[in-house]
């Protein structure tokens, strides 16, 4: 067996000991892996913090902070805060931990690369990131798109372009037989007088795919609105480093000091509850690409990851770190990182035969 099947087939025994893992999804996973190198990184960041040591090691020794962990260009999102404006930044943290600052902008800047399709990270990416980082960590705070950041009208546009869609997915979404506890989680996510259409399985997202997740649409005041539940389970940085009674860190991270968090998301009974809406979602690589190509996205992305981290209050010590670190350390880490992604991707490809209708879906 190569390292890189011994790391999944571990990795899926754990998670197999978090969760009921739907094993369907895990196979829909591994052929999905093959579909592309940035769809890879994101279903393998439980391989990239086990093995970051042998390409990042030079930036583990920085300061420890509450971070990301699987930080990449499609962890971002939008969502409606407790005032009702629309915030824009990082909304998936399943595997928060606390680790080097570093990791998450050497993982960011991987993903950013091989969403552009590159080989070798580009100057600018990293520049641009680091711009944003440090302006992020100096002046913490969320980023709201209806205030002070105009460039995010094509963003908006976008969310807009999509609302249709958006229910046309869920309405389409078949019902199904769930556990008596999820229905039960979702009628007390719901309002009061809202009635309960239907509860189904959903086959989403990168990494978590193999945990159980649902969507609920239920009819409220004359329309659809929709819930979401997710399976929430230690992070695969905590499996990596080899601790076994780890807690998630998720909505410590997701509701820090610099956040305007969404009122609609908390955890309860093992699961992640969230509001879902055209507006209020997780963007995908083409909403992403949409939005913009140019460094403003990147230091945006910068930006905030800076801001969640500011939260740990160990700000002086990371801006000195930076300062005495080489000029071009984080393109270096990323070109090694990308490097390893590269060369598992092309080892997976090997070692999975590919079904192109699971693959495609």
């Amino acid at each position: 067996m190569t390292p890189l099947m011994q790391d999944v087939t571990r990795y899926e025994d754990w998670l197999r000991r978090q969760c009921d893992v739907v094993e369907a999804d895990l196979n829909y996973k591994h052929q999905r892996m093959l579909k592309g190198q940035h769809t890879f990184l994101r279903a393998t960041y439980f391989r990239w913090a086990k093995r970051v040591k042998y390409f990042a090691g030079d930036c583990l020794d920085a300061p420890h902070v509450l971070a990301i962990g699987d930080c990449h260009v499609e962890n971002f999102g939008t969502w409606r805060d407790g005032e009702g404006r629309q915030v824009w930044g990082v909304n998936d943290f399943d595997d928060a931990a606390v680790m080097p600052y570093t990791l998450d902008l050497v993982r960011l800047a991987t993903s950013a690369t091989l969403a552009q399709k590159r080989e070798a990270p580009a100057l600018e990416v990293c520049a641009a990131l680091l711009e944003g980082y440090v302006d992020g960590i100096q002046r913490p705070g969320p980023i709201l798109l209806e205030q002070g950041h105009p460039w995010f009208g094509k963003l908006l546009h976008e969310l807009n372009e999509k609302t249709k869609d958006f229910w046309q997915s869920f309405e389409r979404s078949q019902p199904a037989d769930v556990p008596r506890e999820i229905e039960r989680l979702f009628k007390r996510a719901l309002p009061a007088t809202a009635k309960l259409n239907r509860i189904s399985p959903q086959q989403r997202g990168g990494g978590g795919l193999g945990r159980p997740r649902y969507s609920a649409l239920a009819t409220w005041n004359g329309g659809s609105i929709v819930r979401e539940a997710k399976a929430l389970v230690p992070s695969s940085w905590d499996w990596a480093r080899g601790r076994k009674s780890a807690t998630s860190r998720f909505i410590t991270v997701a509701t820090g000091a610099y956040r305007s968090p969404d009122p609609f998301l908390y955890v309860t009974g093992g699961f992640i509850l969230r509001r879902l809406a055209p507006e209020s979602r997780k963007l995908d690589l083409d909403d992403v690409t949409k939005a913009g190509r140019g460094p403003h996205l990147l230091r945006a992305m910068g930006r905030d990851v800076g801001s969640i981290h500011a939260a740990h209050r160990r700000t002086p010590k990371v801006l000195d770190h930076l300062l005495h670190m080489p000029k071009t350390w984080l393109v270096d880490c990323v070109e090694r990182s990308t490097n390893f992604v590269l060369e598992d991707f092309n080892v997976w490809r090997g070692l999975v035969p590919a079904d192109d209708d699971a693959r495609q879906r």
